[in-house]
């Protein structure tokens, strides 16, 4: 929990060009998107609208967590974070499946297992470990 709300106060801070829109952003494969300058986001449903009525919004994850990540922003380091496109390798990465009790979804990419943890937000992304 405390990830996310230090990733709440990070993301304006960052980059403010990261935000619920992706005008630029084309579909590379398996909800992996690219925008033009390179950036990887992967697309998920923000939930939130539907309290109001509204249709679920797509939300653009950006960031994602791991033991040896690093991000830094604005010359602050912020230990176990790192822009997806940093870890991801956009060429191998694949969506391996669903868990079906609870949604969330697995990915993989010639380093990496990936979770997308799903939450009325969107979620977050996560390396679950390396591959050997």
């Amino acid at each position: 929990m405390s990830y996310l709300l230090l990733l709440s106060f990070l993301l304006p801070a960052c980059n403010n060009s990261f935000n619920d829109e992706c005008v630029s952003c084309r579909l590379l494969h398996d909800d992996l998107y690219a925008d033009d300058r390179g950036n990887l986001y992967l697309k998920a449903e923000d939930r939130f609208p539907l309290e109001n009525g509204k249709k679920p919004r797509p939300r653009w994850i950006w960031a994602l967590y791991c033991e040896d990540c690093r991000m830094i922003c604005e010359g602050d380091t912020t230990e176990g974070m790192s822009e997806l496109k940093d870890k991801v390798d956009s060429s191998s990465f694949r969506k391996l499946g669903a868990d079906p009790v609870t949604g969330d979804i697995y990915y993989a990419d010639k380093n990496h297992y990936y979770l997308h943890k799903l939450m009325y937000d969107g979620g977050t992304l996560s390396i679950i470990r390396d591959k050997d």
